[in-house]
């Protein structure tokens, strides 16, 4: 009786406490996502002919791009003049999730890494942006991006 006692109590306490035997039944449990994205998380996998090689990521890319603060904000006004064009005297905005997602995605096509869906965009999206907010924006979500695929690998 000891015994299912003690391991309703590790199942209990395993999501707040313990990381590494967290992942273990959350990645059981969502295995659906895993057919499109399971694949996504192997580092280095890049030279894969099959057909999960356009989920693999370059972990070691956009590492390289965080850390060089200089190329990251040339991506960021590469995406910026991808997406937008300079439209207005002030420069290039970003006026729709549609514009922030051709943005992300160019960052991503640098870093080959998956591109960000059109959900994705809408819900990172709430109002016009200069570069500035998006530099701080695409900074934020490739850093924690790239924390997320350091921690899965």
């Amino acid at each position: 009786a000891a015994a299912p006692a003690a391991a309703g109590a590790v199942g209990a306490a395993t999501p707040p406490g313990q990381g590494a035997g967290a992942v273990g039944p959350e990645s059981a449990e969502d295995g659906p996502p895993e057919e499109g994205g399971g694949g996504a998380l192997r580092e280095g996998d890049k030279d894969s002919d099959e057909g999960g090689s356009s989920c693999s990521v370059d972990v070691a890319a956009l590492q390289a791009l965080l850390r060089d603060n200089a190329a990251f904000f040339e991506a960021c006004q590469g995406a910026m003049q991808h997406a937008a064009g300079a439209e207005l005297s002030g420069g290039p905005q970003l006026r729709s999730a549609a514009d922030l997602q051709r943005a992300l995605n160019h960052i991503c096509s640098q870093c080959n890494i998956e591109e960000v869906d059109e959900e994705e965009a809408q819900g990172l999206f709430d109002e016009p942006m200069d570069p500035g907010v998006f530099y701080q924006l695409a900074r934020e979500y490739f850093s924690s991006l790239c924390r997320t695929l350091t921690m899965a690998v």
